[in-house]
């Protein structure tokens, strides 16, 4: 079968995947990535789920042009509602804000849908930091999912965050990796430690529109001045922390 062109975000979720039998893709939209899981020979099959029957139509259009329907089946469903417990062995929630994909997360840990889960890959396009800390918090309580790598890439002149999730107490820690701050949670370590120049190249540029915003208030007239200067406090200290971050890259001893 001729593989689909995929962009450059999708190909990098889809190479977080190794082998398995399942992939339940949550938040389908055009089922783009379970169809080429399966005709990649990475599944063996694939369910495509969403919320919106619009969304699952266009789905099952594509499905049926790649002639995979006996192998790539949808399911409308919130979340993890429709997936029965054991039916996939890998799951991914991608393009979507953190706070809904959090929410779909939770639900289905306390529901039970993700025990039969080996691999488990989140490509949140908001609130990262907010992700990052859930994710570890609802780990040391239950001992369960933890973020195990992190993979960036541009996309359009965008950056988006992978994370590939592990299962179990072997999971690397996020905790004791951090580079500031224990409670901080904008940065990777893992892209870190690896040195990862395209990780550079997004902190570089977030340190520039953080100086920009400063500039701006700064010049701004003394209203609501104590919201105005405890703003402009708290971007003072976040452009100190990405140039402690953007240090390291130059550290000849190791990230840490």
């Amino acid at each position: 079968m001729t593989h689909m062109d995929l962009s450059p975000r999708l190909e990098a979720i889809l190479s977080c995947f190794e082998k398995g039998t399942c992939l339940a893709d949550v938040g389908t939209d055009h089922a783009y990535l379970p169809i080429e899981a399966v005709r990649r020979g990475l599944f063996s099959g694939a369910l495509a789920l969403d919320v919106r029957k619009g969304p699952l139509e266009r789905a099952e259009a594509h499905i049926r042009q790649a002639c995979l329907q006996d192998r790539v089946f949808t399911r409308l469903s919130d979340g993890f509602e429709a997936l029965n417990r054991g039916e996939a062995d890998a799951a991914l929630i991608a393009g979507m804000g953190g706070p809904l994909m959090l929410r779909i997360l939770t639900e289905g840990v306390a529901d039970g849908k993700l025990s039969g889960l080996s691999q488990l890959v989140l490509e949140p396009q908001s609130e990262l930091n907010l992700v990052r800390r859930t994710i570890h918090t609802l780990a040391n309580e239950e001992g369960r999912w933890q973020i195990r790598k992190e993979k960036l890439v541009k996309d359009r002149d965008k950056f988006y965050f992978i994370l590939i999730l592990g299962f179990g107490a072997d999971s690397t820690s996020f905790a004791d990796e951090s580079p500031c701050m224990k409670e901080d949670w904008s940065y990777s370590p893992f892209l870190i430690r690896a040195r990862d120049m395209l990780y550079l190249e997004y902190l570089k540029k977030k340190t520039i529109e953080k100086q920009n915003l400063l500039d701006s208030l700064l010049q701004k007239p003394s209203v609501e001045e104590q919201a105005l200067a405890a703003r402009i406090e708290a971007l003072k200290t976040e452009l100190t922390h990405l140039q402690e971050v953007m240090a390291l890259w130059e550290s000849p001893s190791g990230i840490f």
